[in-house]
């Protein structure tokens, strides 16, 4: 799944950038804005999948962020990073379809993963089976997932193109199979 990072402070994006093993996790991290009117310019040529977002920025707030981008692509998952403990805040937040609330000072790669797993859905946290090369985790990861039957087109797309240029050097097979278990119908007279 595919990752935007919006908030006006550089120290949040750098961390957030920073403290996530992201394709190890089996996302891919678009990038970051410093604000809503870059957030768009970003969003409209990446199309990601999840934002993680600011409420409180210049120009345009989170808030006013989340209703333009939904309005756009309501399936955009949307996790808020704040320094408002106030339930306003979430309330608004719950209204526009937000899907999870961080508090800043509460942040830490669990609590990110966490709340990045619970929007990827049951698909994206199921590990493959372990690798020892730790490079290509990521690797494998998103390619475990393109198999997967519960995948959008759009969704199946993404992980090819983050897994394209992986997929040139030595000669590579992927294969893909749909297996029937139905019973065999009887035939008459047998």
């Amino acid at each position: 799944m595919k990752v935007l990072i919006v908030d006006d402070e550089i120290l949040v994006r750098m961390g957030l950038k920073s403290i996530i093993p992201w394709e190890e996790k089996g996302y891919t991290l678009l990038g970051d804005a410093k604000n809503g009117a870059e957030a768009i310019e970003i969003f409209n040529e990446t199309e990601p999948d999840i934002l993680l977002t600011d409420i409180s920025m210049p120009f345009m707030d989170g808030l006013e962020l989340i209703r333009i981008l939904k309005s756009r692509r309501p399936s955009l998952k949307v996790i808020i990073l704040s320094n408002y403990d106030d339930f306003k805040y979430a309330q608004k937040g719950i209204q526009l379809g937000v899907n999870a609330y961080i508090l800043k000072h509460e942040i830490s790669a669990e609590k990110v993963l966490e709340a990045l797993e619970s929007l990827a859905g049951p698909f994206h946290s199921e590990r493959p089976l372990p690798v020892n090369d730790k490079k290509n985790e990521g690797f494998h990861a998103n390619l475990y997932r393109l198999f997967k039957d519960n995948l959008t087109e759009r969704e199946r797309e993404g992980i090819l193109a983050a897994l394209s240029g992986k997929l040139q050097g030595p000669p590579f097979a992927v294969i893909s199979m749909l297996l029937n278990f139905a019973e065999p119908e009887a035939e008459n007279g047998i």
